[in-house]
């Protein structure tokens, strides 16, 4: 039997080995490991939401809420939205990320040949791809051959494709096109003239009409539409219908003038079966038995994991919705929110606890991709900017020699108390306890002159 003063000790010993080991893990993991969430060690969930008005004058606020709706959906973490529009078996990154990477280390050795060559090849996919707008790596594209146009003389094709990039990426900078003085003036005259040229304006008329337009990833509105204030130069618009495959395509718009687009649509190869569908689920709103029978049939047409099928009745000022959610299981929603400075905010919020997804905080653009090292170098004008990668290699060292002692580290003495404190523990544990209850009980006294 343990004597109680040897069970007091050995119990005290453990529990400060104990805090000393949770002291260490959080100091060993501050910073450097976090467990992945559930959405970050998965993949996205693939929602696809559709809203029917309640009536014919709710026509029109159906349209615009279902695209608010998708919009603010995809906004949630670990979220991507699925339409009425076929996506291609592949996404445009994988398509044509490859060549956009060789095309930029072609730029960086200045072979502007090699480069030119990938960035049009990657330009003629997009250009047909039917997918979602990747604006980011569209805008690489443009970037990237309008560089390799430049250096190869072609200097007003080059700038036509570097307004185009700005069009979609507005905030690029001049350094950013510093792979030679010849390419960084060049976008220096399209900033300049992107600044101060009139807009011009747009109109869209697509067969079948109602199709929501987009111009440089931005919705404008349901053809036929007229859209203004736009920036001149190239500017990509897309098409998309529920029901239909997306068109998109780059059209020309004239400084201080209008220019015109046409697209025709073309429906999805499964298109019979898709609008029984549809009818199906807008039925089920007002008789319920029918959601289960049209919920995993229209999940496995539009690869989606979960559906969300409301219909929309305007009270006054507020929009009423009531419908269900298709998962696994079908739940009925129903909730009413008011048109005013807050309909955003609860309009997500009524998303997010849907979905079961938060919102995630919104970057600032990233910059587009840049010159490897400091290419432009001053020449004695003071215009002249020198730039410099903070992710260039040479500025990756593996060691620093100028770098403070690792034991005037506060982790380092953390680490070492606790392993002392864990020794003196563990000693402690093995030479206060006698199960058989029987040895000496006493205190022990340690004389420190000597050491």
């Amino acid at each position: 039997m343990l004597h109680p003063r040897g069970k007091t000790v050995r119990t005290l010993a453990l529990l400060t080995a104990l805090c000393f080991v949770n002291l260490e893990i959080a100091a060993l993991t501050q910073g450097r490991f976090v467990l992945p969430t559930a959405s970050a060690a998965g993949k996205d969930q693939r929602v696809a939401i559709f809203v029917f008005p309640g009536s014919k004058g709710a026509t029109g606020d159906a349209q615009v809420l279902q695209t608010l709706m998708r919009e603010e959906a995809a906004r949630l973490e670990g979220v991507r939205i699925v339409t009425g529009s076929p996506d291609p078996d592949v996404s445009a990154a994988t398509l044509v990320g490859a060549s956009v990477e060789d095309g930029f280390r072609a730029l960086n050795v200045r072979d502007h040949a090699t480069a030119a060559a990938a960035f049009s090849g990657a330009y003629d996919k997009l250009v047909r791809y039917t997918g979602p707008l990747d604006k980011r790596l569209l805008a690489r594209v443009l970037k990237g051959l309008g560089v390799a146009r430049v250096m190869a003389g072609q200097i007003r094709g080059g700038q036509e494709m570097m307004a185009a990039s700005l069009n979609l990426w507005p905030d690029q900078l001049a350094p950013e096109y510093g792979y030679t003085l010849d390419v960084q003036n060049a976008f220096k005259e399209t900033q300049r003239r992107h600044a101060e040229e009139a807009t011009g304006g747009l109109a869209v008329v697509t067969d079948p009409p109602g199709a929501e337009v987009s111009v440089g990833g931005k919705v404008r509105g349901y053809t036929p539409v007229a859209v203004a204030d736009l920036d001149a130069g190239l500017q990509w618009v897309q098409v998309s219908l529920d029901g239909y495959e997306r068109l998109g395509a780059f059209v020309d718009i004239p400084a201080g003038d209008n220019a015109a687009q046409r697209f025709t649509l073309t429906p999805r190869a499964d298109a019979a079966k898709y609008e029984d569908l549809m009818d199906k689920a807008q039925r089920s709103l007002s008789r319920r038995s029918l959601a289960d029978d049209v919920t995993g049939p229209l999940r496995m047409m539009l690869g989606a994991d979960s559906l969300v099928v409301l219909q929309l009745n305007t009270r006054g000022n507020s929009y009423e919705l009531r419908g269900w959610h298709g998962g696994v299981s079908v739940d009925s929603l129903s909730t009413t929110i008011a048109r005013d400075a807050n309909f955003i905010s609860n309009l997500q919020g009524f998303l997010s606890k849907t979905l079961g997804a938060h919102a995630v905080v919104a970057e600032a653009n990233r910059p587009l991709d840049s010159p490897p090292s400091a290419s432009v170098l001053a020449t004695g004008r003071e215009e002249e900017d020198l730039y410099i990668d903070p992710d260039d290699p040479i500025l990756k060292t593996k060691s620093d020699a100028g770098g403070d002692s690792i034991t005037k580290k506060w982790w380092f003495w953390l680490i070492v108390g606790g392993a002392v404190a864990g020794v003196t523990a563990g000693a402690v544990v093995l030479f206060s306890g006698n199960d058989s209850g029987s040895g000496p009980v006493g205190d022990i006294n340690v004389d420190l002159n000597g050491l």
